[in-house]
């Protein structure tokens, strides 16, 4: 194995873990790590779907800082009782310093003390990452919506529920949830 090849390897196993980290770092809901994962800029696109309207991010790029970016969906998962997202298939491009990684992914969504409502989106990302001193991070994500299920305006209630507990509104959950 020549040199070159090795840090190709090397350059795919660091690639899928910052991929794995987007994961990981909302599920369990640690920003440090999921903040860690992206350039101080970054452009969002998730498209089509019902999701889109609840982060506010639609058919065209959003570009935003990354601490905007893990703000709102800080919110968001705050106010989420638990979520699952699977991420399959890494299918990596390298070239140089940027690399193109597309992933099929699976996301499950549900709200504290309401286990009827459930939200699940499949579909896979097109992810634009650079590599950076810190190592590999993503650039740009795109979320491409091929099926959804359940009820996405839970959504919205738990970004409302995600306000009021970060910005120390009282935790009271009302029924309407």
């Amino acid at each position: 194995m020549t040199e070159r090849e090795l840090q190709h390897l090397l350059d795919q196993a660091a690639i899928e873990r910052v991929v794995y980290d987007y994961a990981t770092g909302l599920d369990t809901k640690d920003w440090a790590l999921w903040r860690s994962i992206f350039t101080d800029e970054v452009q969002v696109r998730f498209r089509p779907a019902a999701e889109a309207e609840f982060t506010g991010l639609g058919q065209d790029w959003v570009a935003m800082t990354a601490d905007e970016w893990v703000e709102g969906r800080r919110v968001l998962f705050t106010g989420l009782a638990t979520t699952q997202h699977q991420m399959t298939n890494p299918r990596i491009t390298i070239d140089g310093d940027t690399a193109t990684c597309i992933m099929y992914m699976q996301a499950i969504h549900f709200l504290p003390g309401a286990p009827e409502a459930e939200y699940t989106l499949g579909g896979y990302y097109v992810d634009d990452l650079v590599r950076t001193p810190e190592g590999w991070k993503l650039a740009r994500v795109n979320l491409n919506v091929t099926w959804e299920r359940g009820d996405a305006t839970m959504l919205e209630r738990g970004r409302e529920l995600g306000r009021r507990l970060v910005h120390g509104e009282g935790t009271t959950m009302t029924k309407e949830l």
